[in-house]
């Protein structure tokens, strides 16, 4: 007998939640993942990785057919919505139907339930939302952080920060609520939040309620006056629809429901404004509410949605894969272009995949930048795939950075014939992998991060490493692929990137092989970027060792000198081929010898030496 069942998707800017449900209305199993709004991921990849969520709830139900409905964020636009209702119905097995809105309709028709009212929500982002009295839906507000989002916690975290350094600005003093801020983001300087993107300042929100709540009376005002921004913005919505006093107002989002303050805030200056109707936190929230949609036989005309149907996918692009195929299929079965298209939604996954960790990832990146400070190493060791994947990273933070090749270390088991071909056994060999951490000389301690990499977070070799460098202090990581691997407690970071199954069973040097060296790309880069290592967006250690490179560092220094590009070579050749020496004369107007000495004593940051010069040249006058 076959089941029918929902696919319930909440796709939010922060994370995705996925719902499997009866037609009833019991849920039978959900699953989570990365961001999806198309505004924040690229939109195939994004409606790649929602397919990829709904088909693992479909994989225990091989007799069941469903529907699914999809609330996604930032799907304003019909192109997009499209987008994500035909990756559905190609790439979950047996989905009949695929209906796709944004999340701000699908909360909407959820907990109004047909009557005429509100929503406003306040998370990452903010937007309002009317249904009146003719089952017109209209929206207002969240066009984005340039043109929107007001009341979001974006808004609180960079009004704080704008008023912030104007204060600073104005008085020479930072007050006690930037100060906060810098300190949250383990930053120098407030200036360090110049380039910061959207969620990592939203993120800063919690600092500007929490200190509000203990009194801050600059915190407060931030949030009271963008509380009134939105409070703004929901009169402004209830007078233009002609809302009835009696029609509820609901709210959602983090702010709400994680700040009481902001919640009370919120209401006060509704009532200023002269807002009468009931305000109440939404009871439908996530995969749940999408599911109400179900229960509608039709959606309102002026709901924006696309529907698609496993049969309007295959006759309008015949080129994609057929409706039937799914990750199941074997490889040798495909064509060559649906081989490439699986792959690249492998790849698209595999990008994904890296957003579950970054947490942990920030936490690792500033250990290493400790462990520079002081004179400590980052070590990667690993087996097979992962051990190269380490050992190409490692090899070049050189070139690429200008630092010492001890600085940065690549171990694989079997030695550097490894690197080329298979060495029996080395993965399974604890010794070995205690005797490599052992031969490191000068031996590990507590000044360096010892980071293992393996797909299966198992492998025997790479485990007894990282023990042996926990035992003599070192700080450890791990970067795996498994979310059924248990990790010990010799593992300061666990770097988890759930890649789910290859498309070739058990071929780890794909998705997992790809995630793992995004990860170690973003380790490194940031690692030399907060070391001094990157100065003013450049890499100024970049090793000028053939005429390519010798043109781009010689560039440049150019950009950052303000000199021709002619001077900037010869500036190159006096400093003997060290562009972070070269800077250092043109700006400081000091000899090569002058220059290098400083880079000694400031362990090759530029903007440590700059900043050691010009103390030293304040004590001399």
């Amino acid at each position: 007998m076959t089941e029918r069942l929902v696919i319930a998707i909440d796709g939010g800017g922060t994370g995705t939640r996925v719902g499997l449900y009866k037609e009833t209305g019991e849920q039978v199993s959900e699953t989570t993942g990365a961001a999806v709004n198309p505004f924040q991921v690229a939109p195939s990849a994004a409606a790649d990785h929602v397919a990829s969520l709904a088909s693992l709830l479909m994989r225990d139900r091989p007799n069941a057919q469903a529907v699914v409905y999809a609330g996604i964020s930032g799907a304003r636009e019909q192109n997009l919505r499209e987008i994500f209702a035909q990756s559905l119905c190609v790439n979950v097995p047996r989905v009949e139907r695929a209906v796709v809105t944004t999340d701000v309709h699908a909360h909407l028709l959820a907990n109004l339930d047909r009557r005429a009212g509100a929503l406003a929500i306040s998370g990452t982002g903010s937007s309002v939302a009317v249904l009146d009295a003719t089952r017109q839906v209209s929206l207002f507000g969240g066009r984005g952080p340039i043109l929107g989002d007001d009341g979001s916690a974006y808004h609180v975290a960079v009004t704080a920060l704008r008023r912030g350094l104007f204060a600073k600005d104005e008085s020479g003093e930072a007050p006690a609520l930037l100060k906060a801020l810098r300190r949250s983001a383990e930053l120098k300087s407030a200036e360090g939040f110049v380039g910061w993107g959207k969620l990592q300042i939203a993120k800063l929100a919690e600092v500007v309620l929490q200190r509000a709540d203990d009194g801050d009376s600059f915190a407060l005002e931030c949030v009271r006056d963008c509380a009134m921004s939105l409070a703004n913005l929901v009169r402004a919505a209830v007078r233009r629809t002609q809302l009835g006093p009696t029609a509820p107002i609901f709210v959602m989002g983090g702010m709400f429901e994680h700040s009481f303050l902001y919640w009370d805030e919120f209401r006060q200056q509704l009532r200023k404004l002269g807002v009468e109707n009931e305000v109440k936190i939404a009871p439908l929230i996530g995969h749940r509410a999408i599911f109400e949609l179900s229960r509608h036989a039709h959606l309102p005309e002026s709901v924006p949605q696309a529907e698609s149907t496993p049969l309007s996918r295959m006759s309008t692009e015949p080129d994609r894969l057929p409706s039937h195929e799914d990750d199941s299929t074997p490889l040798d079965w495909l064509n060559t272009p649906w081989i490439v298209e699986r792959m690249r939604r492998a790849d698209s996954a595999a990008a994904l995949a890296t957003h579950a960790c970054q947490t942990e990832l920030a936490l690792l990146i500033n250990r290493i930048v400790k462990a520079f400070r002081y004179g400590g190493r980052l070590v990667y060791i690993g087996a097979g795939t992962s051990g190269r994947i380490g050992v190409l990273d490692a090899s070049e933070c050189p070139p690429t950075f200008g630092v010492p090749p001890g600085q940065v270390i690549g171990i694989i088991a079997g030695g550097d014939r490894a690197l080329r071909e298979s060495v029996e056994g080395a993965e399974d060999d604890e010794s070995l992998g205690r005797a490599d951490i052992d031969a490191i000389d000068p031996p590990i301690g507590k000044d360096d991060v010892v980071v293992g990499i393996a797909a299966s977070g198992t492998t025997p070799y790479t485990l007894a490493a990282i023990a042996a460098a926990k035992a003599r202090g070192a700080a450890t990581a791990l970067v795996y692929c498994n979310p059924d691997a248990k990790i010990g407690e010799s593992v300061d970071h666990v770097l988890l990137l759930p890649t789910g199954p290859e498309v070739l069973p058990g071929s780890t040097r794909l998705k997992a092989g790809t995630a793992t060296k995004m990860v170690l790309n973003t380790i490194t880069t940031g690692a030399m970027a907060l070391s001094g290592r990157v100065f003013e967006g450049y890499m100024i250690g970049v090793q000028p060792t053939n005429t390519k490179l010798r043109k781009r560092a010689a560039h440049i220094i150019s950009v950052l000198t303000g000199i021709d590009n002619e001077k900037a070579a010869q500036r190159l050749r006096d400093a003997g081929d060290s562009v972070a020496a070269a800077v250092l004369m043109e700006r400081l107007k000091i000899s090569a010898e002058e220059a290098h000495a400083l880079l000694e004593s400031a362990r090759g940051d530029v903007r440590a030496a700059i900043a050691l010069h010009s103390s030293m040249k304040e004590t001399r006058d």
